[in-house]
Order: C-alpha cells, then sequence, then structure tokens
C-alpha cells in the first residue's frame, strides 16, 4: 500500500519546493551578461575594453537582425579611456547648437533617451550607423551606444 503524507508533510514538501523555485527565478533576473560579454563587442566596435578601475554598470546587447544595436553605461569616468574610445570611432562633437540626430531604438528601460540626449556633452558618428558617447560628468558616466544600419 503506497505510504499516505499527511497535510502538514505535503504542505513543506509543496513550501520547499516553492522556495527553490523561488531561489531560480530570483538568479534567474539577476542573471545579466558577464563583463567579458559586454566587453567584447565593446572592444570590436570601439577598439578598446575598459580599464579594471571602469565598471559596467549596464549592458545591452542584440547582435541579431539587420540592426544591431548595443548600449553600455559605464563609471567612473576615465578620460584618457573616452579619448581612446572617440579616436577609435573618428566621433566628434556637434556644431555649436547643433545635436546628432534623435534615434529611438528598444532599448531597456535603464536607457533613457531624453535624460541622456539632454547631456551637453557628445562625440558621435552617424554614417555608416550610429555611434554615440555622451558624458554625464557630475554623475561620473559615459552612456556609449552603437547601433548598426
Amino acid at each position: 500500500m503506497p505510504m499516505q503524507r499527511t497535510a502538514g508533510e505535503s504542505g513543506r514538501r509543496a513550501g520547499r519546493a516553492g522556495r527553490w523555485a523561488m531561489v531560480a527565478v530570483l538568479a534567474c533576473v539577476g542573471c545579466g551578461p558577464s563583463r567579458d560579454e559586454a566587453i567584447e563587442p565593446l572592444e570590436g566596435l570601439f577598439g578598446a575594453a575598459p580599464p579594471a578601475t571602469v565598471r559596467i554598470v549596464h549592458y545591452y546587447g542584440e547582435s541579431r537582425g539587420m540592426d544591431p544595436s548595443f548600449a553600455w553605461v559605464l563609471e567612473p569616468i576615465d578620460n584618457a579611456y573616452l579619448n581612446r574610445l572617440i579616436a577609435a570611432r573618428g566621433l566628434k562633437t556637434p556644431p555649436p547648437g547643433d545635436r546628432p540626430m534623435s534615434a529611438r531604438y528598444g532599448f531597456p528601460a535603464w536607457w533613457d533617451h531624453d535624460r541622456i540626449e539632454a547631456l551637453p556633452e557628445v562625440y558621435f558618428d552617424d554614417s555608416p550607423g550610429l555611434s554615440r558617447i555622451w558624458v554625464d560628468r557630475p554623475n561620473g558616466r559615459l552612456y556609449i551606444e552603437f547601433v548598426g544600419t
């Protein structure tokens, strides 16, 4: 005859299973790309990996489809590294009173287009594709965007 479980035993088992399921979900929600996964496209597109003193705060990468797109938020600002990135892509500043064309892509919620595009210091080249770096000096962050076309 099969062993029957009491309501208390079944509840404890279900509780344990539920806790493990929650741990698995939380672990996956916190799973993002590794630093190496975020560095590889940055190094490939901009010619230089960030120095060890620069932290990748956020990374988004979509390499499939017709328009691969990438975005990074780095901190703190390392001016020597910033200059290497600018030189590698041949980025320039816009003429006084001008701004790069606004481009809206399906980036994650942490990429606040309006706030980022309002930053006064920007370096860009919009052909071919979009390569842009916004510098948020008050908050010590670089916002880097690349969209291939």
